[in-house]
């Protein structure tokens, strides 16, 4: 299966994206799809929303960019009637609305959302997950689970994907599920796409993907648009926004900063509309660094389906790990760790030697590496407590004398950790779900990096992660290499590996093909390497 989506993806990517900066459907005066007017929200003390407007026009796709707390996700959830906002107007189609709309409003209006989290329930079926929202707004609704599984497989043929509609969901890979989310979504407003209208809102939809899915899930947006459905893209990459949308409008502490034409706007001037100033630059990481011995050597490490694999890092060494969707790459941060059955093989580090079938997440830790999650929704944050506690569960045990908690010294240290990761807010006592994705990475972050392991493990470390927070995320990880710290990181972000690493190792077909350094570490190289790797070991395998 994943060498299947690996040949769908190729060849997606190898497609190219046609930006376009009026639809032809679009035409100049015409009543906008729809149009939030001067919406306001406040949390407490805390403004999320003040009078900010976007219009979304007839057949176009328009980009929704902004720093994490921006007020993006505020937005979005008004529109989806999840909150109440304190003052502002809804038009769709010309026709005022009503605010909050219930889920049967938003159905009636063709308005159809993909979360970041997906929505998607992980103990049922696909077929039960795609069926979710006739479920939740029809009554008395029967269904015939037969007919509805050959359905469901039906339609999700259709898409390029062969998963069975009866399969649990718990099964499937990130990039399938990101797709089923997106394909009920798409079904939820059929009869709107039929008629040339609606709405779809991808709520950081694209972070799940790889390169080349997402270019498959941009070729599918302007179709959408091509056929007269407007699209609304919520996303933190620059690249992606500015080569799929019509129009950007960037939110910047809860009000809007601008609208602007993609087609006549750069990298750079997204960027400083983004932030409010000019992107942070970073220094090359030092040559001299690249002289050291080995920190960390594995070899012929491997875990049921995968094949043996040896690399070396040396101290300080930030070494990305990459390859198509679905290539075993991703599993080696958690062989390492312990975190996969049947892991073998042998890591030497600094000095001493641990063999793999006998590492534990506990062991690793006591060795110095740390592992940071790709799901900080399920792997990486214990969602019922607070910020503070999240954050100090690594070093609990030193904030106690004899059974007693020394609560006002581990506050104060949580504090000022929370500030030194531009954690905001910088409140220990906050709840960890109402911080927005880029600053719960950055308190996972804080939570492990104050350890100063060894070796750091990463996976996919800035999803859902906003440019300004992404270069914070990125300074921290640089900083921890400088003082010795290998660094392994394994993503299908190619221009996050480019930024970040001194050297990216290519898996095709399970097997270690490619390593790129200096100046040939490029997102586009990174990119063709992949494709390239993968064609060939398709060539072998027919």
């Amino acid at each position: 299966m994943a060498n299947d989506e690996g040949a769908r993806g190729a060849a997606a990517a190898r497609a190219p994206l046609v930006h376009t900066t009026m639809n032809p459907v679009t035409q100049p005066g015409a009543v906008p799809r729809v149009e939030l007017t001067e919406v306001s929200k406040h949390f407490g003390g805390a403004q999320a929303l003040s009078e900010a407007s976007i219009v979304v026009d007839r057949g176009e796709v328009h980009g929704l960019l902004g720093e994490n707390g921006s007020g993006k996700s505020t937005l979005i959830k008004i529109l989806a009637g999840y909150h109440t906002p304190d003052a502002g107007q809804l038009t769709v189609d010309g026709r005022p609305q009503r605010l909050p709309m219930s889920a049967g409003q938003l159905r009636d209006l063709g308005i159809s959302f993909v979360h970041q989290d997906l929505g998607l329930i992980d103990s049922v079926t696909v077929t039960e997950n795609i069926a979710l929202r006739d479920i939740a707004t029809q009554r008395g609704v029967f269904i015939s689970w037969r007919k509805a599984h050959r359905n469901a497989t039906a339609l999700l043929a259709r898409y390029g994907l062969s998963i069975e509609g009866q399969s649990p969901m718990s099964r499937l890979t990130p990039f399938e599920r990101a797709m089923v989310a997106i394909i009920r979504a798409l079904e939820g407003i059929s009869e709107a796409r039929s008629a040339g209208r609606g709405l779809l809102v991808l709520d950081e939809a694209m972070a799940f993907l790889a390169d080349h899915e997402r270019a498959l899930l941009a070729s599918i947006a302007r179709d959408l648009a091509a056929g007269g459905t407007s699209v609304l893209l919520v996303s933190h990459d620059l690249d992606d926004a500015l080569k799929v949308c019509d129009r950007i409008t960037v939110l910047r502490d809860g009000r809007v900063a601008g609208t602007v034409d993609a087609g006549r706007t750069n990298r750079d001037q997204l960027a400083e509309l983004i932030l409010g100033t000019r992107a942070p630059s970073h220094a090359a990481v030092p040559a001299a660094r690249q002289q050291q011995a080995a920190g960390a050597t594995l070899t012929a490490l491997s875990a049921g389906g995968i094949p043996p694999v040896s690399l070396e890092l040396r101290p300080g060494e930030i070494v990305g790990l990459t390859g198509l969707a679905g290539e075993s790459f991703a599993r080696i941060p958690y062989i390492i760790y312990g975190a996969e059955p049947d892991g073998d093989g042998i890591l030497d580090l600094q000095g001493r030697t641990y063999v793999i079938r006998e590492m534990t997440p506990v062991r690793a830790l006591k060795a110095g590496i740390v592992l940071i999650p790709g799901d900080r929704q399920r792997q990486g944050a214990v969602a019922s407590l607070s910020v503070g506690e999240n954050v100090a569960l690594p070093r609990l045990n030193e904030y106690f004398r004899g059974c007693r908690l020394r609560a006002g010294q581990l506050a104060a240290a949580v504090k000022t950790l929370l500030g030194h990761y531009h954690v905001r807010p910088a409140e220990p006592r906050a709840s960890m779900t109402t911080l927005s994705g880029g600053n719960q990475q950055k308190a996972i972050i804080a939570k492990w990096l104050q350890l100063e392991p060894r070796l750091l493990l990463l996976d996919e470390p800035t999803i859902g992660v906003d440019v300004g927070s992404r270069a914070q995320i990125f300074e921290q990880i640089r900083g921890l290499a400088a003082n010795g710290t290998a660094v392994l990181c394994a993503s299908n972000d190619y221009a996050q590996l480019a930024e970040l690493c001194d050297r990216v190792l290519i898996f095709s077909a399970g097997q270690l093909e490619g390593e790129l350094a200096g100046p040939a570490l490029t997102k586009e190289m990174i990119l063709s390497q992949c494709l390239m790797l993968s064609g060939e070991a398709h060539s072998l395998e027919s």
